[in-house]
């Protein structure tokens, strides 16, 4: 560490900005890379090194060779996001239906709505967090008063990363059904 701050001290001497050292908790990071290496897909299983088999439900069959894999928490759950790499370039035909040919219509994203089209369709704003803010408010003042590294402090946590979760996916929800909407009509 010492050896870490005489290299930040010459090179704030010689003009760069350097932040400040900053301590690595151990629930910072939630994910795993490995690159090329040190890892086997199998049926239904991942082996890691280091870590060991895994079980694991495959939501699409992998058919290139695999290049790394991403292994990442989010709430109470670990995902894998496999990358591969596929040089093959395929062909799509995108159909357009009838008489939607010359249908376009302009969106305009706003404060107050969420959006206003060409066609004076004004969209309401869900306004998710709003509805969810007291909950919000009271697991973080739970989470306040619990001892920090206690098992009650990480469940309530637990909670509160779920709830903010909620959010998130009540807001891509929302976009996505809005977008599907615009495209379908």
């Amino acid at each position: 560490m010492w050896n870490n701050i005489h290299v930040l001290s010459g090179r704030k001497k010689k003009g760069y900005k350097v932040g400040r050292l900053r301590f690595k908790s151990y629930d910072l990071f939630k994910s795993i890379f490995y690159n090329q290496s040190g890892f086997v897909i199998g049926n239904k299983k991942i082996i890691l090194s280091k870590v060991g088999k895994i079980k694991a439900e495959f939501h699409r069959e992998i058919k290139s060779s695999v290049k790394g894999i991403i292994i990442s928490k989010r709430g109470n759950e670990w995902f894998a996001c496999v990358q591969i790499e596929d040089f093959k370039q395929e062909e799509r035909q995108i159909k357009i239906l009838p008489n939607t040919e010359r249908k376009a219509v302009g969106i305009d994203m706003g404060l107050k709505s969420f959006a206003v089209d060409s066609s004076s369709k004004f969209i309401d704003n869900p306004r998710f967090l709003k509805k969810t803010a007291n909950k919000i408010a009271f697991l973080q003042r739970k989470l306040a008063r619990k001892k920090k590294g206690s098992n009650h402090r990480n469940r309530v946590k637990l909670r509160l990363n779920a709830v903010y979760e909620h959010l998130q996916n009540q807001r891509k929800d929302f976009a996505h059904k809005l977008s599907y909407w615009y495209v379908k009509n």
